[in-house]
């Protein structure tokens, strides 16, 4: 059975400090904060594990060719993470700074799963990524701790930023919609730290016949 993450697949991504507890899931309540920062869908880590808002599919980089799905997502790749509910892409600018670190902003944009180039991100694996041969080390894997490439960092192709939460940033009374929810945000860095690490923990999974 395949261990790959695959396109076309809808996944739950789990922020990896997080991953024996199964407490933060990449999530949207497709609420906004209206005139502060970009106005956009703001995107969260969540502790609901059965949310379909935390339901991302995984697809080609903006303005390429359709992928197949089934096709195994290799490491250094360039992907788009589109909402499943609310048909719209993992997005971030420099432009605006998210509402509690103050660091980029990452929110959800585009129409229809049609946005632009800010929402593309790169698979970086654990792995050092071999360009003379394609195994299974080169492939982004799914949940489980003996495979060397479960764990992912995602990094912002626009501005080479990786997507990163904790605990440290989290969302208040003020907030009530998404009160105990983390921030999540985009920050660049060299550090390899848990803290922009990223687990697929579920997910309903495309295999090629």
């Amino acid at each position: 059975m395949t261990t790959f993450v695959t396109c076309g697949s809808a996944i739950k991504l789990l922020l990896a400090p997080s991953y024996e507890a199964g407490e933060y899931f990449l999530h949207t309540e497709g609420s906004s904060f209206n005139n502060r920062n970009s106005g956009g869908m703001i995107v969260t880590m969540s502790d609901k594990r059965d949310s379909p808002l935390s339901l991302w599919i995984i697809r080609e980089a903006h303005g390429r060719p359709q992928c197949f799905p089934g096709e195994a997502i290799s490491c250094g790749e360039t992907v788009r993470l589109t909402n499943l509910e609310k048909q719209k892409n993992l997005h971030s600018s420099e432009k605006f700074f998210s509402a509690i670190s103050g660091r980029q902003e990452v929110f959800l944009f585009g129409e229809n799963g049609e946005g632009n180039e800010g929402d593309d991100w790169i698979v970086v694996c654990n792995s050092v990524i071999s360009t003379d041969e394609r195994t299974a080390s080169n492939y982004w894997q799914r949940n489980g701790e003996a495979l060397p490439n479960n764990r992912i960092r995602l990094r912002h192709k626009n501005t080479n930023s990786f997507l990163t939460a904790s605990r440290e940033f989290m969302y208040g009374r003020s907030t009530p919609r998404i009160e105990g929810h983390l921030e999540v945000s985009a920050f660049q860095t060299n550090d390899i730290d848990s803290r922009y690490e990223f687990v697929v923990a579920a997910g309903i999974y495309f295999s090629k016949v």
